[in-house]
């Protein structure tokens, strides 16, 4: 048994944080030197109450819920993994996905995204006889050159400009449009089952990575059924899934890995 602290000191060797700074340095380690940037944000978010991070405080405050399920228990002493340490990584992994699913953005070609500008202006069009055309909608294109910004708002050179451009795309051989990365927020939230993805890919992770679950394997590179169960099991713990049958069934599980393994998660790193 264990007591949560009110507030974590920011120190990345903490000890109970052991698990969120192996994990965390797997999705983004620093460039020059061991360890992560998320690791320092969980524990800013972890110190914060405020309403963005109420899910987080919600789950905290859920952990001698967690300590009486015998399973878990039983569970994480096969896998020779420490109780309190795995329970900042629940936290951890659970607030890093929900961050990722609701507000991370995703990393598209350029091209993608002028072609989404100009369909997105072309639907926002209203064409009238003898007359020029006219927005339905307010629009307007704003171009930011250091803390200066220049806001175009006239229908007729907004559209001038995307004419040129789709005339560009269409024609132009100049440029590699399709090696051209930029990154655009998604405008609606991932849905639950693809915030279960990646609660699961996430964990999964951290598995592949920890020798004392990857050497009971029977297929070193395939989670085993207990570790997809615990991975279940947590999904229905945390609410990310109400229903049941994730933790009960183990094709709903597996369905759900099926329909999303080729699915492009959101980057979660610049928005947590």
């Amino acid at each position: 048994m264990f007591t949560l602290p009110d507030k974590l000191p920011h120190d990345d060797q903490l000890p109970a944080l052991e698990y969120v700074f192996h994990l965390a340095t797997l999705i983004e380690p620093f460039e020059d030197f061991c360890g992560s940037p998320l690791l320092e944000r969980y524990i800013s978010r972890y110190n914060t109450s405020a309403i963005k991070f109420k899910k987080l405080d919600k789950l905290k405050a859920r952990l001698n819920e967690f300590l009486s399920h015998e399973e878990f228990g039983e569970t994480l002493t096969s896998f020779e993994l420490d109780t309190e340490k795995f329970w900042h990584l629940l936290l951890f992994v659970y607030d890093f996905s929900y961050n990722q699913c609701t507000d991370g953005i995703k990393h598209i070609s350029s091209l993608t995204t002028l072609q989404t500008i100009i369909d997105k202006i072309t639907e926002n069009t209203e064409l009238h006889p003898l007359q020029s055309p006219t927005f339905k909608e307010e629009t307007k294109i704003t171009f930011c050159i250091g803390k200066k910004k220049y806001t175009i708002e006239d229908c007729p050179t907004i559209l001038h400009i995307c004419s040129r451009l789709k005339e560009d795309i269409d024609t132009s051989d100049d440029w590699n449009w399709q090696s051209i990365k930029s990154y655009m927020k998604s405008e609606t939230s991932e849905s639950t089952s693809v915030l279960a993805y990646a609660f699961y890919l996430h964990f999964t992770t951290f598995f592949n990575s920890y020798q004392s679950i990857v050497s009971k394997r029977k297929i070193k590179d395939s989670p085993s059924k207990k570790e997809k169960q615990l991975i279940g099991d947590l999904i229905f713990f945390t609410g990310i899934i109400q229903n049941e049958s994730i933790s009960t069934d183990p094709d709903y599980l597996k369905t759900l890995i099926k329909r999303y393994k080729d699915y492009q998660l959101p980057n979660g790193t610049f928005t947590y």
